[in-house]
């Protein structure tokens, strides 16, 4: 029996939010609930022992669509007080999962999403210390959803910030939609922060190549499993048909990951967005050894996050 940590979900307050969410996301096709009594259960019925929230507003999008309809009625929208409204909004949805994670002590861990591109400097130096006084485990941010690269001095104030305080953020990886979270554009990050450390969500999907050399390069590098599998794994994915791939098998799953480190990769599903049961069920089925098997599912995600504490 195997202790499982899923380091990346994303739950709502309400089902209603999880589905607004899912459609921003291109994944309103999915039967899904997404608020936390379906959390819960979900955790049960799979036998996950902790969560970790990710709290993630697209901000960008939700600030574009806002202003066009206000312009629709023929006022003249006031993007500030526009912007101003969304910030309180994930202020609040951040707040919401640190307590949350309170009710639920040891069940439940939140980290602090934000955007400091479209919501501000100022706005995300002050949620990321007031997520730190309040308990938040780290950050989480998408440049996907942001819309610019990691690297860009834009970005500088998560950066400095969570180097200062030795933070863990978790962010999106990949080129499954969005070129901008391509590995590559970690490693100036990486170069300039040595302090943090890095998540990369879904495993860095697509550029599996250069997600080993950043492993190799840099000793504060980790990945999560989330997507991966239900990307590389199938063959019908469009990645896998574009860049012209066989899928990968369950054992070339195991060796890339040993190639990582297994030390390096952390157990997550997309919980909220995926069904969280085939990802559980891949790393079940890789050929692991029991040791590299906990290491995966809870053991790398206690030390990265500090989550005995």
């Amino acid at each position: 029996m195997f202790e499982i940590v899923d380091v990346h979900t994303h739950v709502h307050p309400t089902a209603a939010a999880a589905a607004a969410f899912r459609e921003q996301a291109g994944q309103s096709q999915l039967d899904l609930v997404g608020d936390l009594d379906d959390a819960l259960a979900t955790m049960d019925r799979l036998g996950i022992a902790t969560i970790v929230l990710l709290p993630i507003v697209m901000a960008k999008s939700e600030l574009e669509t806002r202003v066009a309809r206000i312009a629709r009625t023929g006022a003249q929208p006031d993007q500030e007080a526009v912007r101003n409204e969304i910030a309180a909004e994930w202020s609040d949805y951040n707040a919401w999962s640190r307590r949350v994670a309170r009710e639920h002590p040891g069940r439940i861990f939140a980290l602090a999403g934000l955007d400091p591109v479209a919501l501000g400097a100022d706005w995300a130096r002050t949620e990321i210390e007031r997520a730190l006084a309040d308990g938040a485990r780290g950050l989480k941010i998408a440049p996907g959803v942001i819309g610019c690269s990691p690297s860009d001095e834009r970005m500088q104030v998560l950066w400095e910030l969570a180097d200062r305080h030795a933070l863990t953020v978790l962010a999106q990886s990949g080129i499954t939609h969005f070129p901008v979270g391509h590995p590559e554009h970690f490693e100036p990050v990486l170069s300039a922060y040595p302090r943090l450390k890095l998540i990369l969500a879904h495993a860095g999907v697509g550029a599996e190549e250069s997600t080993i050399a950043l492993c190799k390069s840099y000793a504060n590098v980790y990945v999560d499993t989330s997507v991966w599998f239900g990307v590389r794994t199938d063959p019908d994915s469009p990645l896998n048909r574009r860049q012209h791939r066989v899928a990968y098998s369950l054992a070339d799953a195991a060796e890339y990951f040993r190639e990582l480190g297994i030390d390096r990769v952390l157990f997550g599903t997309n919980y909220g967005i995926r069904e969280p049961a085939p990802t559980l069920e891949a790393v079940m089925g890789m050929p692991l050894r029991d040791d590299e098997r906990r290491r995966i599912f809870s053991e790398n995600a206690r030390e990265v996050f500090d989550l005995a504490a």
